[in-house]
């Protein structure tokens, strides 16, 4: 997400850049960026990541019912990982079309990237658009969610942001509220 064209107030926080680290300190974090969308990247903590996949689109099997977001069921390491569109959730265009099982098994369109995620008791797949690196980043300089910068589709599942190098801002997922949501708790 590119921060907002329209002209700063005096009223707000300048916001400056929060570089990656090399070194790590105690308030650092690791995190895992990837995409979003089409030009937008978010962060999820490391510690939280079991694995990227590259998963099979017609080996996932719709689960009626369910939200548009949650694509199914898939079979991961022998057990039952729900995948989950993550863009299409936070309100972005859908990642997979539907259905996904008529897909062309020969067209690369036939794979999606997903983002294993472990939290208490919960895996989860997150389909993502790509992973991009891993970033190290000053947890004193995140900055707390901000509603005149994010839509309400958003909001509830930031724990905050930061600002790069470029001036571009990388938001921060908190995981346990989107398993909340998508658990209906």
């Amino acid at each position: 997400m590119s921060a907002p064209s329209r002209p700063p107030s005096p009223l707000e926080p300048r916001l400056e850049p929060s570089p990656a680290l090399v070194e790590p300190t105690p308030n650092t974090q690791k995190f895992l960026q990837f995409g979003l969308g089409d030009r937008d990247r978010a962060l999820v903590r490391v510690d939280l990541v079991a694995e990227i996949v590259t998963v099979r689109l017609p080996e996932i099997l719709p689960v009626p019912q369910m939200r548009s977001c949650i694509l199914g069921v898939y079979n991961w390491r022998g057990e039952m990982l729900w995948i989950v569109d993550l863009g299409e959730l936070l309100g972005y265009a859908p990642r997979v079309p539907k259905p996904h099982r008529d897909t062309n098994p020969r067209q690369p369109s036939d794979t999606a990237i997903a983002i294993v995620v472990e939290w208490e008791d919960s895996t989860i797949g997150f389909v993502v658009p790509q992973v991009l690196d891993l970033e190290t980043y000053d947890l004193t300089h995140r900055h707390a969610p901000d509603s005149q910068l994010f839509p309400p589709t958003v909001m509830p599942y930031l724990q905050g942001f930061f600002i790069d190098s470029n001036g571009d801002i990388v938001i921060v997922l908190d995981i346990a509220e989107v398993l909340r949501v998508l658990q209906g708790k």
